[in-house]
Parts: structure tokens; sequence; C-alpha cells
């Protein structure tokens, strides 16, 4: 008993929340005397809240479990030195106008996403194949600078070899695609099957620009969507998101 009687006086109280822990008594027990008050500097060894107290305070602190973030993450480099590459979209857009109404067409949009300054870039492709996407890729370097490392996840829009099922891809170990990157001194890397968690930080980014874009379309008067309306939208969207990260 008088180990759990130390053990309560061990926890001491702020003096923010010593009010909480007063009385009054007279001086000597004797009404008749001056009314003292009292602040109670430790918790009180049999007080109602005093074992939930003890428990919260005797409870190790927890520690979240979190592996360090990856060497591309952390080490000074040129923005769009390392990037992360993700596909979103479709859009339908007007292709043409023709007699009998309007012929409708879809887009997607590449994000690529610098792992070390979280600036982006994002380009509009026509079609979701891995010849719109090595059309991409030199718009993309010629803007951005050359580019040593591509990260993606290996979901089917870069799996590749997917027509048995009837889903678009763009095959990045294609032929023509894997010979851009070998000229240019680039290498291509896919996170580890399951582990989505690994392209978060280009993941945020597709969803911030998907919020800005629903906004610039909201605010639009045209009805019909246009491959050029589209095209400044997202050169909209990439100035306002890189204007945030400076």
């Amino acid at each position: 008993m008088a180990d759990i009687e130390q053990m309560f006086y061990r926890f001491l109280v702020t003096k923010d929340h010593r009010d909480f822990l007063r009385f009054f008594w007279y001086r000597n027990s004797d009404p008749n005397e001056e009314l003292i008050e009292y602040r109670m500097k430790v918790h009180v060894f049999g007080n109602t809240p005093s074992p939930a107290v003890a428990m919260k305070l005797r409870r190790p602190s927890s520690q979240q479990i979190m592996a360090d973030l990856p060497a591309d993450r952390v080490v000074p480099s040129p923005p769009f030195t390392i990037v992360g590459v993700d596909v979103f979209g479709p859009w339908n857009i007007v292709a043409r106008r023709t007699r009998g109404g309007l012929a409708h067409s879809k887009r997607w949009a590449i994000l690529f996403s610098c792992l070390t300054s979280r600036a982006i870039h994002i380009a509009v492709i026509e079609e979701l194949s891995s010849s719109a996407f090595i059309n991409a890729l030199p718009r993309f370097i010629s803007i951005r600078g050359a580019v040593k490392d591509f990260r993606s996840d290996r979901g089917t829009n870069f799996a590749g070899a997917l027509d048995h099922i009837n889903v678009d891809a763009i095959y990045v170990e294609s032929g023509p695609v894997k010979k851009f990157l070998s000229t240019n001194g680039a290498k291509w890397t896919f996170n580890p099957p399951h582990a989505s968690h690994m392209a978060g930080s280009w993941e945020r980014m597709i969803g911030i620009a998907r919020k800005i874009l629903d906004a610039l379309l909201l605010n639009t008067k045209t009805k019909e969507l246009t491959h050029e309306v589209l095209c400044t939208f997202m050169c909209e969207v990439t100035a306002i998101m890189n204007s945030i990260i400076q």
C-alpha cells in the first residue's frame, strides 16, 4: 500500500492545473481560525480520477514506426533529375464537328513529379499507348532537362502486353521506349507490387491537380471541352502548383 501511495505522489501537477486539486481548511482545524487554501503539487492518493491519471502517465509514449525516406528524396539534385510518373484521366473532348453533330474523343495526361523539389510537369496525350508516350517524353525533357531515373508503379498503365484483355497501356519495356531511355542515359524503376504507398508523393500531386482542374472547368463558359482548352488548363494547373511549391 505504501508503494502505491508513493507512486501517486510522483506524478507532479502543472501550475495551471493545480486549481482543480485545491481545498480549503481551517488553521489547526479550528473554525474560528483563518481559512487557508491549499493546492496539491502532486496527485492525491485515493482520489477518484487518480487511477486513470496514473495509468495514462505510466503508459509509454507511442512512436510511429516509419522507414527512412529513399535517398533520391533527400539528396540535393537539380529539378526533375529523378521523377515519379503516372497517368490520369481521361477527359472527353470535341475532336471535330461533323454534319451530324460533334465527334468526341478522349485525352489523358501524364504527370511528371520531381521527387526532390516536388515540382510537376503535365503533358497531354491523345491516346494511352507507347507511341503517344514516346512523343511526350522528348517534349518533357526538352523543357525540364535530362532525367536520370523515372519511377512508377507497375500498374496497367505502364505494364504493356495487355492486348488479350483489351486494356490500353503504355509499354515502357518496348523497343522504342527502352531505346529512348538508353540513348538519354535514363533508367525506369518500377515500385514493388502491392506497394502503392511508395508512389504516394506523386499520387498526392495528381489529387491536387484534379481539384484545381475541376475548379477551372466549373468556371469555364464553354460547354464542350476541346484539346486546346484542355492543354491550356493543364498549363494553368502546372503554374498554380509550382508557384505554391516555390
